[in-house]
């Protein structure tokens, strides 16, 4: 009698132990998935941000053009404000890499407790 629970037992921990594989195989695709949607997430970000640098001076540029040759003071103060948004959002964009790289980090403790 024992050796027949023993067999069921052991019967049950493969049955368990091919779902935890399985289960954790779909983890890890879905964790693949995300972290390519991440890298394509910080992708746009760059861009954007690099098409906003571009813009700024653009638009000084444009600016200093219009008023016939802008005052230094008020180019200087217009040009840190520019170097101010960007690093602005540079800081914004290294801030939310750093959070996805703490979730993608909480996730996989999580997953190597189950």
């Amino acid at each position: 009698m024992e050796q027949e629970e023993l067999i069921q037992e052991l019967e049950l921990n493969q049955i368990r132990q091919k779902a935890a594989k399985e289960t954790l195989e779909k983890e890890r695709e879905h964790l693949n998935h995300f972290e390519e949607g991440k890298k394509e997430y910080v992708w746009k970000m760059a861009q954007e941000l690099e098409q906003a640098e571009g813009d700024i001076f653009e638009g000084l540029l444009s600016h200093i053009r219009k008023e016939d040759g802008l005052c230094s003071r008020r180019l200087n103060r217009a040009v840190e404000d520019a170097r101010r948004f960007v690093q602005h959002a540079e800081q914004h964009l290294k801030e939310q890499q750093e959070k996805g790289d703490k979730l993608l980090d909480l996730f996989f403790e999580s997953m190597m407790e189950k």
